[in-house]
């Protein structure tokens, strides 16, 4: 029943999401393709289920399931920030692009996610600052991945596409905290193929 309660005042908008304080101009990237500019918010995530706090130009306020656009994009500090929508078992979600690559993405969980709770009938509010990362190769499906299972999810992941990738992980040469070069070797492994079937 709290849960109930909490999803109704934040879709009716009786409650003062932080939001609304950080606005950042930006834009939203609907189903078909069109560019709905204006003003993002926060991420509100109530169990499990995200909204994203938008504004349009004209200060109508809107709260969007990520289910309803391709994604948003939002800039601060002269940096874009470009987030896309995911189904991933069974749960739709926002995720920040961090390695935009034509070959491979990598992602990682909102840095502007506020996680809404209700504890002891009181509504309580926390910044997320867990940071999962997701993974995925052109032609393959997304993956979580976390530190206890990066070296066997990544691969099996790498097997077939680049094997030598695959074997560089199973034998310790990259760690965890290396999934950025992880990344960027994978696409210079695919960028060198491209380039010998060009020849």
């Amino acid at each position: 029943m709290d849960k109930m309660l909490l999803f109704l005042w934040l879709l009716l908008g009786n409650i003062s999401l932080n939001a609304q304080n950080n606005l950042f101009h930006g834009y939203l990237i609907t189903l078909d393709g069109k560019i709905l500019s204006g003003h993002i918010g926060a991420i509100n995530r109530v169990g499990e289920i995200s909204y994203l706090y938008f504004e349009n130009d004209f200060g109508t306020k809107y709260s969007i399931r990520p289910q309803l656009i391709k994604g948003f994009v939002f800039r601060r500090d002269s940096l874009s920030f470009i987030f896309e929508s995911h189904f991933f078992r069974r749960q739709w979600r926002f995720l920040q692009i961090i390695y935009p690559g034509r070959e491979i993405l990598l992602y990682q969980s909102p840095n502007i996610q506020v996680d809404w709770y209700i504890l002891n009938g009181r509504l309580i509010s926390r910044i997320n600052q867990t940071k999962a990362l997701w993974l995925r190769a052109k032609n393959q499906k997304l993956i979580k991945i976390k530190k206890r299972n990066f070296k066997r999810k990544l691969k099996r992941y790498f097997r077939k596409s680049a094997p030598e990738l695959a074997e560089k992980i199973e034998n310790n040469q990259y760690q965890f905290e290396d999934i950025l070069d992880i990344v960027k070797e994978y696409t210079q492994i695919k960028n060198e193929a491209s380039r010998k079937i060009r020849l």
